[in-house]
């Protein structure tokens, strides 16, 4: 398999297992709420280690005193101390207790459910640029007009980054005969070194009246996909 074919599968597969983290910890926060009471509670300290975790004291309705640190904390912290706030909590498992708030029940889904998305959709995203760059080059294949560049020089294309690789770039040249522009020539992506087939002339496809269109043939490389 093509390694930008595994950069896709690997953006696509962190999305999933992002999504599929962030609709656990959901069904688990749910489960959670459906299952507990509200009371009011009372932060008591702040336990920190760069951000700041309230701990809430509540009684619960069995007249039991309950301290909890919150799994949620933030920078400014948000609460004072002394300052009264909401807690929901299991009459079961009274330690198992949480602020209720949007922040501190559900911050956890929403930055995997957020990251998920993004993975998955720029894994889709790459999929779809690339059925599409795959139309391109089938239609040059069949309708460009082939005009003769000469090579200039192969380069790493050091934007892009795969374990530690960089592909390589084909440069070309070629001067249009009609109006005499220089046009210059970019191949695709090369996961492999194509210094040694490449020969001083190389055949490039473009679309009649848009060189801008192109296709660069090399021979030996392997088909994309």
């Amino acid at each position: 398999m093509k390694p930008s074919s595994i950069f896709k599968l690997a953006f696509m597969a962190f999305g999933l297992v992002f999504l599929a983290l962030a609709a656990f910890l959901f069904h688990q926060q749910q489960s959670f709420l459906n299952h507990s009471v509200r009371t009011d509670g009372t932060v008591i300290a702040f336990i920190s280690d760069g951000t700041y975790y309230p701990v809430v004291s509540f009684q619960t309705t069995e007249g039991e005193m309950i301290e909890f640190k919150s799994s949620t904390g933030s920078n400014p912290p948000s609460f004072s101390r002394g300052e009264n706030v909401e807690v929901v909590y299991r009459p079961d498992l009274p330690e198992h207790a949480e602020i209720y708030s949007f922040f501190h029940l559900w911050l956890g889904p929403l930055i995997f459910g957020i990251l998920g998305g993004l993975f998955f959709l720029t894994g889709v995203g790459f999929f779809i640029f690339s059925l599409f760059g795959n139309r391109k080059k089938n239609y040059l294949k069949q309708h460009g007009t082939p005009v003769t560049a000469r090579f200039q020089q192969v380069e790493m294309n050091t934007s892009l980054e795969l374990n530690g690789r960089h592909p390589y770039v084909i440069i070309a040249q070629w001067q249009n005969p009609q109006t005499s522009q220089l046009h210059v020539f970019k191949s695709e992506n090369l996961w492999f070194d194509p210094t040694d087939i490449i020969t001083d002339e190389l055949t490039v496809l473009i679309e009649p009246g848009n060189p801008a269109k192109y296709y660069m043939n090399i021979p030996g490389q392997p088909e994309t996909h």
